[in-house]
């Protein structure tokens, strides 16, 4: 008996009540690396489309960058955004993206986020972080919350090239 299968994303999946699985399991278990490799299988095949989201607050982005990939899928957009830290970006306070396209409204607060993932790693120590997306109810972007708090510039950690982070969210599109 063998103990894994292969399901169409290109994972092994482990079978219940192994070593595997119950290694899988505690990787696995923040949902941040099923999510981005859900969204990576569905760009392989339909082919993402790309925009530029803008660092609205608490950083600029210098030489480093900040790339976002989208699709519609009815009412409903879901992005992927990734920020790297270059040797030139600065950080001052509460991060806070924004530039979401097909959104129901500038502001995605309310009804019209749905929800979001989001990864952080402090590159230099190896150190990973997982957290929620949270809507400004007030303004036009999204922060991110780890369980330290919101991410700043010294939240979850001091930034610095070439740290990371990235999240995946769901919102409301316009009609």
């Amino acid at each position: 008996m063998t103990n894994t299968t292969t399901p169409k994303l290109g994972l092994t999946k482990a079978v219940p009540g192994t070593a595997q699985a119950i290694s899988r399991l505690t990787h696995f278990n923040n949902n941040w690396d099923i999510l981005e490799a859900l969204l990576d299988d569905v760009d392989e095949k339909s082919s993402l489309s790309t925009f530029s989201p803008t660092a609205v607050a608490g950083f600029t982005v210098g030489n480093g960058s900040l790339i976002g990939r989208n699709m519609k899928l009815g009412s409903l957009a879901i992005v992927k955004v990734e920020f790297l830290a270059g040797s030139t970006s600065t950080f001052s306070g509460v991060f806070e993206i924004g530039s979401f396209p097909n959104a129901a409204v500038a502001q995605l607060g309310g009804v019209h986020m749905i929800g979001g993932i989001a990864y952080t790693e402090h590159v230099s120590t190896g150190s990973t972080h997982i957290g929620s997306l949270r809507a400004n109810n007030t303004a036009t972007g999204v922060y991110v919350v780890v369980p330290a708090g919101r991410i700043s510039n010294i939240v979850p950690f001091a930034w610095v090239n070439p740290d990371v982070f990235k999240f995946i969210a769901i919102y409301e599109c316009a009609p």
